[in-house]
């Protein structure tokens, strides 16, 4: 059960691939294309109506805000690609440091629809899954009223947990448990700094990200051994 800023880019994404499957039988690329431009443009109309709402909320200039998108727009054009090409030039995309795990479930996704097959049994994981995914919502809603019924976890939350890397899954669960603990313990301050303290969070971590990148492009060494071999892909330590 997910609510809120959500978009639903990947129903997109599976829908355009099943499409593309029978339109373009045995075309892989044609499938993934089609899938990155339906993903790329229904995240991208999320984001812009969340900034636009958010942006009504504080009552803030319509006229400022579409110039604002449209300068950002033009900067991040450069920006972003330029980011993709010092990354991937850096490291291995895909690779240890960024496995990618989506862009492996849109081609394995490609393959199935192009004529692909799955490993023995997996069908029906898959049925008994879609099964559940899709009664847990339906009885959070009819039971929205009842204290439980926050309870009940979201099949979305599930198959995220499945495919992406434990870095990522047990860092949720950790943040999960200090939200909860935080929430119960000091309301007051978590109402008035949850948001900026996990935003501080995403931008530090994404800030630091670039640095040590640009840092390791220009073959400056680890600082300590923490950072040897199998932590930064090799780097010889100063010390």
């Amino acid at each position: 059960r997910v609510r809120g800023s959500i978009t639903s880019e990947s129903k997109l994404v599976c829908f355009d691939q099943i499409l593309f499957g029978f339109l373009a039988r045995g075309n892989i690329v044609s499938n993934l294309v089609a899938g990155a431009i339906s993903e790329a443009g229904a995240a991208q109309a999320g984001d812009l109506m969340q900034d636009l709402k958010t942006g009504h909320l504080l009552r803030a200039s319509p006229r400022d805000q579409f110039f604002g998108q449209l300068i950002g727009s033009f900067f991040s054009t450069f920006l972003t690609v330029g980011a993709y090409k010092m990354y991937s030039t850096i490291y291995t995309v895909p690779g240890p440091e960024f496995p990618v795990p989506t862009s492996q479930i849109w081609l394995s996704m490609a393959r199935l629809v192009n004529g692909g097959k799955v490993a023995t049994n997996v069908f029906w994981f898959c049925v008994a899954g879609g099964l559940l995914a899709t009664v847990l919502p339906i009885i959070a809603n009819i039971f929205e009223n009842r204290r439980w019924s926050k309870y009940i976890p979201s099949g979305i939350a599930f198959g995220i947990a499945m495919y992406v890397t434990p870095n990522w899954t047990i860092a949720r669960v950790v943040g999960s448990i200090w939200q909860y603990v935080w929430k119960r313990k000091a309301p007051e301050s978590y109402d008035n700094f949850m948001v900026v303290v996990a935003s501080g969070f995403i931008l530090g971590e994404g800030i630091t990200s670039i640095f040590t990148t640009l840092l390791r492009s220009i073959g400056v060494p680890a600082i300590t051994c923490w950072g040897c071999d199998r932590f930064c892909g090799g780097m010889k330590c100063v010390w």
